[in-house]
């Protein structure tokens, strides 16, 4: 059963979920690609004043551009038939960091609260904030462009429950999963789709990956993950 929930539509809320929503139209696009090429590096920049996002993408011999509006955001991606140095990773983050600040914004103050917050952004650009329990919070099954829940007066950190979420989140498409905590906010993100290996080494480690040093050393080692801490 679900408690109290509400829905964000603001205009700032959409323009983060464009962001976010940004990658996974890159991913989808980088789906389409013939088997014959290859990527040869991806670099990016995000330019919050004037709402763009613009990706470039070395390939062997394609060239072309696209253009997107993506929930208020001037998306363009550019092919380019010649390899450049891969920021793949730079750009994730900068993009997940955008997210992170939003979830901060508002949450931040629920964390003085008796039960747990969660915040599910959409790629529909609403937000959906539900109050769960003490201890947990009860999510629906929507597909998510970043999830956040908070610990109430606690540190943030990924609980056993947390990790075996956030591997079904990131292989079913999300981006990233945020802790709130009394000293800030700690998100694991995905960079590219997430690796088998890294789901199936997540659902078996987690129990032991509740301490917060061998997550980090974990997600140091990992294939497709990272980690981010505001």
């Amino acid at each position: 059963m679900l408690k109290e929930s509400f829905v964000h539509e603001d205009d700032a809320t959409k323009r983060v979920c464009g962001y976010l929503r940004a990658l996974t139209e890159l991913e989808a696009e980088l789906e389409k690609l013939p088997e014959d090429f290859s990527i040869q590096g991806i670099d990016g920049s995000v330019d919050l004043r004037s709402r763009s996002m613009y990706i470039l993408v070395g390939t062997t011999g394609l060239s072309k551009t696209i253009h997107r509006n993506v929930l208020g955001v001037s998306l363009t991606i550019e092919f380019v038939p010649y390899p450049i140095s891969n920021r793949t990773e730079e750009l994730y983050r900068s993009v997940v960091k955008i997210g992170a600040h939003y979830v901060r914004s508002r949450l931040g103050a629920r964390i003085y609260q008796a039960n747990e917050y969660a915040l599910l952004l959409m790629d529909n650009g609403v937000a959906i904030e539900l109050e769960g329990f003490e201890n947990y919070v009860r999510i629906p099954r929507m597909r998510l462009l970043l999830f956040a829940h908070t610990h109430p007066r606690a540190p943030a950190s990924f609980s056993r429950r947390d990790i075996v979420s956030l591997a079904h989140m990131l292989s079913d498409g999300a981006l990233a999963s945020c802790v709130v905590g009394v000293n800030g906010v700690l998100c694991i993100y995905r960079v590219m789709l997430m690796d088998v290996r890294d789901y199936e080494d997540l659902i078996a480690e987690s129990e032991e990956l509740e301490d917060l040093d061998k997550l980090r050393e974990f997600v140091s080692q990992s294939r497709s993950l990272r980690m981010l801490a505001l």
